[in-house]
């Protein structure tokens, strides 16, 4: 396991497409902090700053999920799943090496945003943009978040193998979670307790929809969503890697 892991962490520093993500997280800190200083310059009142500071949260669901395809589709086109399968490395441990490598590079895009926009905040707007509502707690929302993200791109991923559909399947999920996440906070938001136990079941379960939370800042998440998406990770990793082990690899 150790030796995947190793090749894996060394495939990920040398990847483009992870460069591309640590430039998108840069850029993206910087389009949202210049949109709030053009916000204070109209002459606009910022009480919220987690809507910046935790803003990436609202699109690192597509960035994870770009990342993922493209990454591990070249363990595919490359033949380095068979390779390793060849030279006697467990089907779940390739599985795990891969999930692992995923979400690492995932939490890298997270905390240089969060990183960018601490400092951009704090060149641009001063001080006042460091005024966040539970900043500990945005921070275990969004870090849960990005590890539910990736076990559900890197099983689609590693089930299908097919740079076409499963980037395909990945976008396109990444944009549904999206909306989900955007109607049950509006639905939660507006009808609270009455409306209905199905849209609490999608709040604990949507990553999405904690990003939403915890960047509008205006509703207390409970402990049970940081669970759920948790419990949700364990799960699909581990369906991912029962039906990885049936895989027929060509």
């Amino acid at each position: 396991m150790s030796r995947l892991l190793n090749a894996n962490l060394m495939r990920l520093l040398k990847s483009r497409i992870f460069l591309l993500g640590e430039l998108f997280a840069v850029g993206y800190a910087l389009l949202a902090y210049c949109s709030a200083v053009s916000a204070l310059k109209s002459g606009r009142t910022i009480e919220n700053w987690n809507m910046y500071f935790f803003n990436v949260l609202l699109a690192i669901g597509i960035a994870i999920a770009l990342f993922v395809t493209v990454f591990l589709n070249a363990e595919y086109s490359q033949g380095a799943v068979r390779n390793k399968l060849a030279v006697g490395h467990k089907r779940s441990d390739v599985y795990l090496a891969n999930y692992a490598v995923c979400v690492l590079a995932g939490l890298c895009m997270y905390a240089t945003y969060l990183l960018s926009a601490a400092l951009l905040g704090l060149a641009l707007a001063g001080k006042a943009s460091l005024r966040l509502e539970a900043p500990v707690s945005g921070f275990l929302f969004g870090t849960v978040a990005v590890i539910s993200y990736t076990a559900v791109f890197v099983l689609v991923e590693m089930l299908i193998g097919n740079k076409t559909v499963s980037a395909a399947v990945n976008l396109l999920g990444a944009g549904a979670l999206l909306l989900l996440g955007m109607s049950c906070y509006a639905r939660l938001v507006n009808l609270g307790d009455q409306a209905g136990y199905m849209w609490h079941l999608i709040e604990m379960l949507c990553p999405a929809s904690a990003g939403f939370y915890t960047a509008a800042a205006d509703r207390q998440l409970p402990v049970r969503v940081v669970l759920a998406l948790a419990a949700e990770a364990v799960c699909l990793t581990g369906i991912g890697m029962w039906r990885f082990d049936k895989k027929d690899i060509q």
